[in-house]
């Protein structure tokens, strides 16, 4: 699985190295999705392209919010 930040609305999760505001997902739209492939037998690893941290906020919450989104879709598979 590939999941390109750059599909995610950056108005909602600006993380994206080419924003684009008011287009894309929103990015619980993206967590539901992934959340689905996971729990396929078929899916088999993720990769997560294009984040730019330079487009965070300085707090780094944006990027620490969408990584244990991330954290959390993948912990079923370590059980």
């Amino acid at each position: 699985m590939h999941l390109d930040v750059d599909a995610i609305d950056f108005t909602d999760c600006p993380i994206a190295d080419v924003p684009q505001q008011g287009e894309g997902l929103e990015v619980q739209e993206a967590i539901s999705c992934l959340k689905t492939f996971v729990r396929s037998p078929r899916f088999c690893g993720l990769t997560i392209t294009e984040i730019n941290p330079d487009h965070a906020d300085e707090q780094g919450a944006v990027l620490s919010g969408f990584a244990e989104s991330i954290a959390e879709v993948l912990a079923p598979l370590g059980r």
